[in-house]
């Protein structure tokens, strides 16, 4: 006997992300490694000005009709912060410098290292394997005075 109930609600799943980006920081350019969710890449080099940040990103929003974009970038980067916090369709994931050597160890073991080569391992690894790391989230103004406590 079939007990199913075709009315039950069944969670749904999560959307997928329109993107995955890998983000390698260098004093003068920003090396970007992206992956479409119908997996054409690109690879993207952009001047260290916030204005030409803004008007990527901006772009990108645009692009990928404000759908979830996932962005790996490694933890001491974090002065990119308050840029990515103004674009809600970021879903920001801080890569310790230290998992990624590892990875790109692991890939390449002759140890040769590129910033073109770290923001496409950046994406590589947040794509295969975000549900292990931990996505930045902003905590709100209660939250933050409780922690204080």
């Amino acid at each position: 006997m079939n007990t199913q109930n075709n009315n039950s609600s069944v969670p749904l799943a999560p959307e997928s992300p329109a993107a995955w980006i890998g983000w390698d920081w260098a004093d003068q350019k920003h090396d970007i490694f992206l992956e479409s969710a119908e997996g054409r890449t690109e690879k993207i080099k952009l001047p260290h000005q916030p204005d030409r940040l803004h008007a990527w990103l901006k772009e990108l929003g645009q692009r990928f009709e404000q759908r979830q974009v996932v962005l790996a970038i490694e933890a001491c980067q974090s002065a990119l912060l308050p840029i990515f916090l103004q674009y809600s369709f970021l879903e920001l994931y801080f890569i310790n410098p230290k998992s990624l050597a590892c990875f790109r160890e692991a890939v390449r073991p002759s140890g040769s290292k590129s910033d073109e080569l770290d923001c496409k391992l950046a994406c590589q690894l947040v794509k295969a394997h975000r549900s292990l790391l931990s996505e930045f989230v902003v905590e709100d103004e209660s939250t933050r005075e409780l922690s204080l406590l």
